[in-house]
């Protein structure tokens, strides 16, 4: 169930990431200008890393996954959201999409270790209990 669940959150993320109208016109060669679309895009690096935070958290607090498991859902957020802002194009420029992967980076990089100390602070108290218990 696990993998299930982290195969779901990494279909999400690829889904936000590479489904943006601005990165999926990018990839097929074309280019987003106010005719093709109603909805305005502005800066679609700042709202998919939003919604990447949003899913990856998601995914580290509210669902119960272990650590371990987590790690393909980091590392395609990581490599994603590197191919979209420079392998595809920034229209925020070089320097601020390369501040964005990097608080990027180092938030999923916090969120894996609290995730991690969490996981070993919970087995320790499970140790303590049960020992307790045994006594």
């Amino acid at each position: 169930r696990e993998r299930l669940a982290v195969l779901v959150f990494s279909i999400s993320i690829v889904w936000v990431q590479i489904c943006n109208p601005y990165y999926l016109t990018k990839l097929f060669g074309g280019n987003l200008h106010k005719d093709c679309t109603l909805r305005k895009i502005n800066s679609p690096e700042t709202y998919v890393t939003l919604v990447t935070v949003n899913v990856i958290v998601c995914a580290h607090i509210f669902v119960p996954i272990r650590w371990c498991n987590l790690i393909l859902l980091e590392g395609a957020t990581i490599v994603l959201n590197a191919f979209c802002a420079f392998g595809l194009g920034s229209t925020e420029g070089l320097h601020r999409a390369m501040f964005n992967y990097f608080c990027l980076c180092l938030l999923v990089f916090m969120i894996a270790l609290g995730k991690r100390n969490t996981e070993s602070a919970e087995r320790e108290l499970f140790k303590r209990l049960l020992s307790e218990k045994i006594m």
